[in-house]
């Protein structure tokens, strides 16, 4: 809808310029759109929006409704198609493309047959200009095999519409149509006269990358510095292509990979730049490389590479996965140093870290700050706040905050509700918790397994295995199948509740519908038969439990001693102590103690302590 087409009052210069001054108006139609920013003069455009928010020609100082009053004007003038040439037509479009009006542009060029009595005739850069609009709209490849279908009737030469084929990739790629993408750059050399560039081969990357196809990627990159891939021998990559790539086996996990392709762009003098450097640093973050991204974030500043808001972030939350809130507060304040401006992101990286290590304190204190640098909290920082409540039994302060989310226009997410949930039912507040749990229908909310997975726990943790049986049996009328933490969860109550012959029914499905039982599982099963004094059951669960490949844990072993100290079984005490003396483990104090108390009750008590093997010193436990 061009509303803006509507407007008619104009400067006289402009309407004096499309009234007749041809050279006028191309300079008025020039200034619409030019660079106000002194970086204009970049080499590389490709290379200058990455390192800049305002790139030339990206429209920050396109006055729409003007380019739209010219638009009118060109159709109303008499001989508009003589006076007024396609390429200023052309010009109008990407102008009006470029700050993001992909459909009035689209509008521009279905009215543009109405100039003049013969009309005028649309060329390459024009089909061009169109087919990027269609891409950047999304779901429109099929309107972009249309104009391929105009390039041909109006017998264009497919090497002058690289601009348009590209676009077309780009619309396949991001509707996840990889396998036509790739035959579109088949066919590109091979049948339409197209030589295939850089641009073509990045885009292309991008999206085997989004598809998780990063191995077939890697492949393609190596088929292309070998010279054997449809692009041909002595094909130059960039910057860009390298990045792509690097970031995508990053997000794979291909660190390494990713490592030495860094280095690869380096040998070929391709300078990394603030991107490239992030996309490596998130990837060691992500596989918990904490010293190696560290190293490289001070490779990046030695090479006078400047960080940005994103890369800080990154740090940030790598640190609070780490649960190292002291270096994220510094790395704060040396961005701050610096003379970057954190933003929300980067506060609830820096809150998540506070969460994570129970520091309520500090985590309202990073809340408050975001909200007086005058950031506005988002879903992700109210739910953190949240969480930071529930997990101490804040539970009011907790739903305080939510209401004033709510308030402020800021819609919950299945993360938030989980939140409340969780922190109702660990105080008790069983009603509470079912009722919000209807809340989400209102904020369009579809609960999760993990949603399901809390409720069946908390029911079960405060006494209502019924409710909670009932409620796992639905799990499988909605779209999630419970896991195996929600079969773990419910198999706890039950034994707790002595109903073993209910929990071993749930264990054995849980194999049958493709599950793994861990060792909590497992332990949960063996707790309930130990206190109910099933020892020859407990023993074969755990023979069954090795066998399937999972070891016993301290706590198995624990749990069995805790067993036979109940039905007076010293023998088997001393047997079970001297396995874990085999396998190089440590006894515990709750350990020590079962297996004290118990030798006491014993007449021989010294044969006993002769059977018992030795154990490796304790090693003391550190206060953090």
């Amino acid at each position: 809808m061009l509303v803006a087409c509507t407007c008619r009052k104009q400067p006289p210069t402009i309407a004096a310029a499309a009234a007749g001054n041809f050279a006028t108006f191309n300079t008025k139609l020039h200034n619409l759109y030019r660079p106000t920013s002194t970086m204009s003069k970049v080499s590389s455009p490709r290379r200058y929006r990455r390192d800049s928010k305002a790139a030339p020609g990206d429209g920050s100082s396109i006055n729409l409704k003007h380019a739209c009053y010219m638009f009118d004007q060109m159709l109303s003038s008499p001989n508009a198609h003589y006076h007024h040439p396609i390429y200023t037509l052309n010009y109008l479009m990407a102008a009006v493309a470029r700050i993001n009006h992909h459909t009035e542009a689209i509008s521009f060029y279905k009215r543009m047959p109405l100039c003049g009595s013969s009309g005028v005739v649309s060329d390459t850069k024009t089909l061009g200009i169109l087919m990027k609009c269609y891409s950047n709209i999304g779901g429109c490849s099929g309107y972009g095999f249309g104009i391929l279908g105009l390039v041909l009737k109006r017998g264009f030469k497919f090497k002058s519409f690289l601009v348009g084929l590209n676009s077309l990739m780009n619309a396949l790629c991001k509707e996840l149509k990889i396998n036509e993408a790739a035959i579109l750059v088949h066919k590109m050399r091979t049948c339409l006269g197209a030589a295939p560039d850089v641009i073509t081969y990045t885009t292309l990357l991008k999206g085997l990358c989004s598809t998780s196809n990063t191995k077939i990627a890697l492949n393609l990159h190596e088929q292309v510095v070998g010279g054997t891939s449809v692009f041909g021998k002595g094909f130059q990559l960039d910057l860009i292509s390298y990045s792509t790539l690097i970031n995508g086996l990053c997000k794979d996990g291909m660190v390494d990979r990713a490592k030495e392709l860094f280095q690869e762009m380096k040998s070929k003098t391709i300078i990394p730049d603030v991107v490239t450097y992030s996309s490596i640093i998130d990837g060691m973050c992500r596989v918990g490389q904490w010293k190696e991204a560290k190293t490289m974030f001070c490779d990046m500043l030695d090479q006078g590479v400047a960080p940005n808001v994103v890369t800080f972030t990154m740090l940030i939350t790598a640190l609070a996965k780490l649960r190292r809130s002291k270096e994220a507060k510094e790395l704060l304040l040396f961005m701050k140093q610096k003379g970057y401006t954190p933003d929300v992101y980067t506060y609830s990286s820096l809150m998540d870290c506070l969460y994570r290590e129970g520091n309520i304190e500090e985590l309202e204190e990073a809340f408050n700050l975001l909200e007086e640098e005058g950031l506005k909290p988002n879903v992700v920082s109210y739910s953190i706040l949240i969480k930071g409540y529930c997990k101490h039994g804040m539970i009011e302060k907790a739903r305080k905050v939510y209401q004033q989310m709510l308030q402020k226009g800021v819609k919950p997410n299945i993360i938030t509700i989980n939140a409340l949930i969780e922190g109702m039912l660990l105080r008790g507040m069983v009603s509470d918790a079912v009722d919000l749990k209807s809340e989400v229908t209102v904020h369009n909310i579809t609960p999760d397994v993990f949603t399901y997975t809390i409720l069946v726990d908390g029911l079960c943790k405060n006494g209502y295995i019924q409710e909670a049986v009932e409620l796992f049996d639905k799990i499988n009328d909605t779209r999630w199948r419970p896991n195996a933490v929600t079969y773990s969860c419910l198999i706890d109550g039950l034994c707790k509740e002595r109903r073993l012959e209910k929990a071993f029914e749930l264990f054995d499905r849980l194999s049958r519908e493709g599950l793994v039982a861990n060792v909590v599982t497992y332990n949960i099963m063996l707790n309930g038969l130990c206190k109910a004094g099933k020892m020859d059951e407990a023993r074969r669960l755990v023979f069954k439990m090795e066998k399937s490949g999972t070891p016993s844990d301290l706590y198995t072993f624990g749990t069995l001693i805790h067993g036979f100290c109940l039905v007076g079984d010293t023998q088997r005490i001393v047997e079970l102590l001297q396995k874990m003396a085999d396998r190089g483990m440590q006894l515990n104090d709750a350990i020590d103690d079962m297996v004290l108390t118990r030798l006491l009750k014993e007449e021989n008590y010294n044969a006993y302590v002769n059977l018992l093997p030795t154990f490796p010193p304790r090693v003391p436990s550190r206060n953090h």
